[in-house]
């Protein structure tokens, strides 16, 4: 079918929902005969996301790092129990006879004296070790030990809690939200690559079980909306926890993921319920109340595109994904960075910045963590809505080569705060930020951390609490045969989806029209671009060159040859898979 009666076809699919397809073909060949109708574009590249209209098209300099290699690298040294150097090695057996469990620990940042003597860890960098390795194609349940079901070691089963926690045995949600909900979010994404671990399954399924009943709770019959304006739940009571010095309000977006995934991988009309009340929470909340405080809210931007993707719902996404990147109402010192540091674009992080109380002074303060874990629920965003593909696709090619900050070697000697430690030669474990000065103005930019400047215990400021996380740029970023276009792989990092063909996203931040070469593999394809929604190329196979315009960013789908074409709504679908 030629591609411009293929886009009217789709438009009459939207507006003529009674035509049958043949005649929905008949009438856009006609419509065109005669000139009715002009060019029909899936998604307009407009700007969506008010922070990355800031950053620069291409940051200068533009240094991208193989991020796939350093997440394979790190996993290597991370998981060796011989690894020499000062405070080598991190890695240690853990038995918790307690619990009748032998797992591992990793220190949450290199030369950590807090860690206990049997060398547990925290569930965040254990099991953040696991997912970003696996991530990256490393098979971590098998070798020398099954570190997935491992994991099983930080599920509380308490009958109170059953879910999964931030210590072995041990989930304190009553504390925080967030230090409980992100370790579920890991848990459950391990879980989904893992599906012959059925006892690693069975405990995610149980946490969703256990965050219901909190949605359940915390919601309001008349709004039938979840309420989470508070510190944490304490599943004693079955309420909301205030500790009168902050609140977490953007636990209703990494609760409303947690159930969303839940739903899709185990079809409970309860997941389905729970999630929807936390997006009704977010969807009802103010644009100018951002409730935004650590990790979790990029969690919900994806449920809502998601949500309106596949269910049509109808919830604010531009919004959601704004609060994700806007200077925080529920943490003011947060946004994502868009500033240039000492001549140097850092643009793209994600953090502190300028403002009290933490972050006082000029510049500002991104972490590894944030800036990594960020474009684990964004980056997909994309092929669920295509209309926010060339904002993504700026934002991660400044956040790409900026992060390279956090790693020693983008450093001189006193540009770091712990320049001769000397157990990592291949630089693969990050500091735990990035900061534009701590107290004197004269400072350069410094690769650091908490721990030295607030002298309350490690040694070092590499935080691998953090640094762990890179396999989420390592799995999403590959380089093109242009340096300053990136192929970002829109299914790497979303967990719990259905069927998909592989699918990419390309921007092209130059101020002319661009060709790069895409390997279509070596069966036949159809390129699809979900942008414009159009064919690019028909029946490709290996290298082939695709055209990205000036300035715009196109979503690549890589469908059967010849596939069988329709539509469902708003969907277009190729052999029956959505494209």
């Amino acid at each position: 079918m030629p591609a411009d009666i293929l886009k009217l076809t789709k438009f009459l699919s939207l507006f003529g929902g009674a035509l049958s397809g043949t005649v929905r073909v008949l009438i856009a060949a006609a419509l065109l005969s005669i000139g009715a109708v002009g060019t029909i574009r899936a998604a307009e590249q407009t700007p969506i996301i008010r922070q990355v209209q800031l950053m620069p098209d291409v940051p200068s300099p533009c240094i991208i790092r193989n991020w796939k290699q350093v997440a394979i690298a790190q996993d290597k040294l991370l998981f060796n129990p011989n690894a020499t150097g000062q405070y080598m090695p991190l890695f240690h057996l853990v038995r918790d006879d307690r619990r009748n469990v032998i797992t591992f620990g990793l220190p949450d940042y290199v030369g950590d004296i807090r860690q206990p003597a049997d060398g547990s860890g925290n569930g965040i960098t254990d099991m953040g070790a696991v997912w970003g390795a696996t991530l990256v194609g490393i098979d971590k349940s098998s070798g020398d030990y099954d570190y997935v079901k491992m994991c099983a070691a930080y599920f509380d089963r308490r009958p109170n809690h059953n879910m999964v926690g931030n210590g072995i045995g041990q989930s304190d949600p009553a504390e925080t939200f967030w230090y409980t909900l992100f370790p579920n979010i890991i848990f459950a994404g391990v879980a989904d690559r893992y599906p012959g671990e059925t006892d690693i399954s069975d405990m995610a399924r149980q946490s969703a079980v256990s965050w219901t009943k909190a949605t359940a709770a915390l919601t309001d019959p008349a709004k039938d909306a979840a309420n989470f304006d508070h510190t944490g739940f304490n599943f004693h009571t079955m309420a909301g926890v205030d500790n009168g010095r902050w609140k977490e309000p953007d636990a209703g977006a990494g609760v409303a993921w947690i159930e969303y995934a839940a739903y899709n991988r185990w079809h409970d009309p309860a997941f389905l319920l729970a999630a929807d009340r936390c997006m009704r929470y977010l969807d009802q909340r103010p644009a100018d109340h951002d409730p935004w405080y650590e990790i979790l809210m990029p969690f919900g931007a994806l449920t809502a595109v998601r949500m309106n993707a596949e269910l049509g719902r109808k919830y604010d996404s531009d919004k959601m994904i704004n609060w994700c990147f806007d200077r925080s109402a529920a943490r003011p010192d947060w946004k994502v960075n868009t500033e240039r540091w000492d001549g140097i674009d850092t643009a793209g992080l994600v953090g502190g910045t300028d403002g009290p109380p933490r972050f006082a002074g000029p510049g500002g303060y991104g972490f590894a963590m944030n800036t990594f874990v960020w474009a684990w629920p964004l980056t997909p965003v994309a092929r669920y809505d295509p209309r926010y593909a060339r904002d993504i696709g700026k934002w991660m090619l400044n956040a790409a080569s900026a992060a390279r900050l956090y790693y020693a070697n983008a450093h001189s000697h006193d540009g770091q705060t712990c320049p001769d430690w000397d157990g990592d030669p291949e630089h693969v474990i990050a500091y735990e930020g990035l900061k534009y000065r701590w107290d004197d103005p004269g400072q350069p930019m410094l690769a650091t951390g908490d721990p030295i400047h607030e002298h309350w215990g490690p040694k070092t400021d590499y935080g691998l609490y953090g640094s762990v996380f890179v396999g989420v740029y390592g799995a999403l970023i590959a380089p093109t045969d242009d340096p300053q276009i990136l192929r970002l792989d829109l299914l790497a990092t979303d967990s719990a989806r259905p069927k998909a063909y592989p699918s990419y996203l390309y921007y092209n931040p130059h101020n002319n029209d661009r060709k790069i070469m895409l390997d279509a593999g070596a069966r036949p394809s159809d390129i699809y671009d979900a942008v414009s929604g159009t064919f690019m190329v028909r029946g490709a196979a290996g290298p082939t060159p695709i055209n990205i315009p000036a300035g715009h960013a196109i979503v690549v789908v890589l469908t059967p040859a010849g596939g069988a074409m329709s539509y469902d709504g708003t969907k277009t679908l190729a052999n029956g898979v959505v494209i």
